[in-house]
Parts: structure tokens; sequence; C-alpha cells
């Protein structure tokens, strides 16, 4: 039996900076995040030991500069419901990862990439949403947007369902829709039969979402092995891509940290279905990335973050 204190849910006060230039990024290959996050790892091995000889100070006029800075900051503030811990036994979706809050922000700052030309009701899906933050971010931020919020886990839906209530309840932007996507229901096979599915197939239940979405955006959704099937869910979900066209969707864009296991293979995976991926690191020193870290305690430490955008080539359907 768990003890009250867990079985009770919880709700939390999130706030999100943004504004113009205060985020900063460099083109990139796996093989530089890979490598640059084994140099982290080193780097915050050798901070710690300069603490523990007592050589490391902070720099007070600095962080003085960084908090006037904060005090003119525009913010966002989220209602999200933390699930007890019983209903989300076994999933991963009951925290606030680090890269949905980098992301979060990250859009709020960026909305252009979410909104392909002349369109003003773009349709994003957010797989892996867990909490939802990243979701319910982008409804705020495109308050036209036609926003399904999709997580694999039962339980963890229920509780997003309740999250959009706490932020959309009564408001005027159109509440975002919660839907059970599981990516590990896409194989190459069923993607390269759409749409003359087989009865059988699981991606059948995705009717009327398959070929649909403008954006997809996920946060912190690549550390094992099967993730290589998200790329069969991109070609499945995205619509086609206009011959001719210069804008740049269909497309999706991914926050991940660096160093997860199995990233190499979901970059191989998403060129081998045909998608282009072009990475770019986040700067960890950038201005986002500070006032993210000075607003939620222990974010990011000794911790790097990459965007990739992947893009559907033209000549799919």
């Amino acid at each position: 039996m768990l003890p009250p204190s867990l079985l009770a849910a919880s709700e939390d006060l999130v706030r999100i900076p943004y504004g113009a230039g205060s985020s900063s990024s460099e083109v990139a290959t796996v093989d530089d995040v890979i490598a640059g996050a084994a140099l982290l790892r080193r780097e915050a091995c050798a901070r710690a030991a300069a603490l523990r000889s007592g050589s490391a100070s902070a720099d007070e006029s600095e962080q003085e500069a960084e908090e006037s800075e904060d005090e003119q900051q525009q913010w966002l503030s989220l209602r999200v419901r933390r699930p007890a811990a019983a209903e989300v036994a076994g999933s991963i979706g009951g925290k606030l990862w680090d890269a949905s809050l980098l992301m979060s922000a990250w859009l709020l700052e960026n909305p252009s990439l979410l909104q392909p030309a002349g369109c003003r009701t773009p349709r994003v899906l957010e797989i892996g949403a867990g909490l939802g933050l990243v979701g319910l971010a982008v409804a705020r931020a495109l308050p036209d947007a036609r926003i399904t919020m999709s997580d694999y886990d039962p339980a963890v839906l229920r509780n997003l369902g309740e999250s959009i209530r706490l932020n959309f309840a009564g408001a005027a932007p159109a509440a975002p829709a919660a839907a059970l996507v599981d990516f590990r229901d896409f194989c190459e096979a069923d993607v390269a039969a759409l749409p003359h599915l087989p009865p059988a197939s699981p991606l059948c239940r995705y009717e009327g979402l398959l070929g649909s979405f403008d954006v997809v955006i996920g946060s912190d959704i690549v550390y094992d092995h099967s993730h290589a099937r998200i790329a069969a869910l991109l070609r499945a979900m995205l619509r086609p891509a206009a011959n001719g066209s210069a804008d740049s969707h269909p497309c999706a864009l991914f926050v991940l940290p660096d160093g997860r296991p199995r990233q190499a293979d979901f970059v191989a995976s998403l060129g081998a279905a045909g998608l282009r991926c072009r990475i770019e690191r986040v700067g960890r020193d950038c201005l986002m990335c500070r006032r993210i870290a000075r607003e939620h305690e222990g974010w990011g430490a000794d911790a790097s973050f990459s965007i990739y955008k992947v893009h559907r080539a033209a000549q799919q359907s």
C-alpha cells in the first residue's frame, strides 16, 4: 500500500520565460552532439572538484545583472497537474522533464516555426506529451492552432486531460485535444501501404489523424532502440509536402538532451525513411537557458540540449 502522500495528485504553477533574441544555437552533427555531451560530463567533474577544493566562486556582479534582466522578462504561467504515483506506475509521464521547459520557451520565442506560410490554423501533434507542458504552451502562443497532445499511456492521458481543463476552462483559446498515440504501432511496411491499409493494421485506429498534421513536436522522446519507429510515425502523420513549395512545412521539431542512448540510431532511421534532419545545439549560456535555470532550480544541471528539425521531402506522399 502506498502512503497517502503518494496517492494524492498535485497542481504546480510552471513559469516559462520568453522574449525575442534570448536563445542561440549552432548547426551540429549527431557525432558533435554525442562528443559534446561527453565533454560536458568531464567539465562537470572538473567543476565539482574545483568546488570541493574551494577554488571556484560565483561572479556576484554577473548574477545581479541577470536578476535585473529577469525583472523585465515576460513569463507564461501554466498550471500542470502532477499525477498520483499509483496513476502512472511504470510510466515516465509523471515528471516535468528539463527538455520540455526548454522546448516550451523556444517555441514561445519562435511561434512562426509552427505556422505554414499563409496558414492561421496549423495542425500540431505532440507525441510523448507526458505532463503536457509543451502542448499547453503552444496552445497559448497560437490560439488559432489545432493541437493534439498524445501519449501511449492511458493513465498519463487522463492526467493530461485534467491539465488541459485547468488551463482552458472558460478561456478564449480553443483547448487542445488529447489522444492515445503509440509510436510502436507504426512500421514502414504499413506506412508504405497508405492509404490502402490491411484491416488488421494498427494504423487503422488512427483514421482521421493520418496525413493531417503540419507539425509534429516532442521533447526528450529518444532514448530506446524502439524509438527508431518515430520516423515511420512522422511519414504517416505529416501531411504531404506540396510539390515545388518553398515552405518549410510539413516538419517535425524535437528538443533532446545530448548524450541519450540511441540518438545516432534515431537520426539514421530518419534518413532511411527519406526524411531530412538538421541538428542545432542550443547555447547553454544563452539568456533563455540562464533564465530557465534561475526559475527552476537544478534545471539543466550538467546537461546540454539540441534541436532536431526534421522535414518531409517533397517527393514523398
